[in-house]
């Protein structure tokens, strides 16, 4: 994904896994293959794999530039992790800090560290593995979590899958213990033209975050939606969200309120683009 110009707010995608493939039944539970040929000539090659049979995923975080503030959303899997449900996101060999220089950063270039929510794939390069000790990745920032968020994952690490235990133990901890660990409200203002605000439902505490600048205007959304096929279909959930009914409510009020609009949209998994009304559901404009 190309860089994008929010009024004075430079947005850089920093991708680590651009074709994550997951099988579309065991990831959108109401998904079925009728569906999925009739979708096929806008999905492929972005959005479905044919030759496997899977959707694709883009597992990636952003950058936003302003005023000389360089802000993180979102750091993916993570290098060395261990006890991921998801088999090739253990043991990770990501060029994603390279990638991230590559965009124009080092770790120590980063001031602010912000994430939608406390999933495995959110969360991962909040630390990485020094002389086997998990430091934060990024020693200058400080690392915001909305409070509603940092309470569920209190509580999925001792009730929830055992990733969840180990996300806190490698990722989460090492910030708290090095004294870079923020809480803010679901509205907290990170930078002028840049704000939180709640997103519920994919877990307790996701927040989406606000950009506006220049008269322009994009929000990025995290796990609101893991696939543009969700915008067709907005009562489709993942497995992976906490909350099913309060997941579709905010999806359908967030496609409602976008429809038509010149905001663009940045999703956590796939591409930008703006949203449209299609019949009675909704679609992405990727132009």
């Amino acid at each position: 994904m190309k860089n994008i110009q929010i009024g004075d707010i430079t947005v850089k995608p920093v991708e680590e896994d651009p074709r994550a493939l997951f099988n579309p039944e065991g990831f959108l539970p109401d998904i079925t293959r009728e569906i999925i040929e009739a979708e096929r000539s806008w999905m492929e090659p972005h959005f479905y794999d044919a030759p496997s049979g899977d959707l694709v995923l883009n597992v990636q975080g952003f950058v936003f530039e302003i005023g000389g503030r360089v802000i993180l959303m979102d750091t993916c899997v993570g290098n060395d992790k261990k006890g991921r449900n998801r088999a090739s996101w253990n043991d990770g060999n990501w060029p994603w800090l390279e990638r991230l220089k590559e965009a124009g950063y080092a770790p120590e270039d980063i001031d602010v560290v912000l994430c939608t929510h406390l999933h495995v794939d959110h969360a991962g390069w909040h630390s990485r593995l020094r002389d086997g000790v998990w430091v934060p990745t990024f020693p200058n920032a400080e690392y915001l979590t909305a409070r509603d968020e940092m309470a569920a994952l209190e509580h999925n690490r001792v009730h929830g899958a055992p990733q969840y235990k180990h996300l806190y133990e490698d990722s989460v901890l090492p910030v708290i213990k090095a004294g870079q660990s923020v809480l803010v409200d679901s509205t907290h203002k990170v930078a002028d033209g840049v704000r939180l605000e709640p997103s519920p439902g994919h877990t307790k505490g996701h927040v989406s975050i606000r950009l506006n600048s220049g008269g322009a205007e994009a929000v990025a959304i995290g796990d609101m939606m893991h696939h543009p096929i969700q915008a067709l279909y907005p009562h489709w959930n993942s497995r992976v969200c906490d909350d099913v009914e309060m997941a579709r409510r905010t999806r359908r009020e967030f496609l409602e309120r976008s429809a038509g609009k010149d905001v663009t949209v940045l999703p956590g998994h796939f591409m930008a683009g703006r949203v449209i009304e299609h019949g009675e559901a909704f679609r992405f404009d990727f132009d």
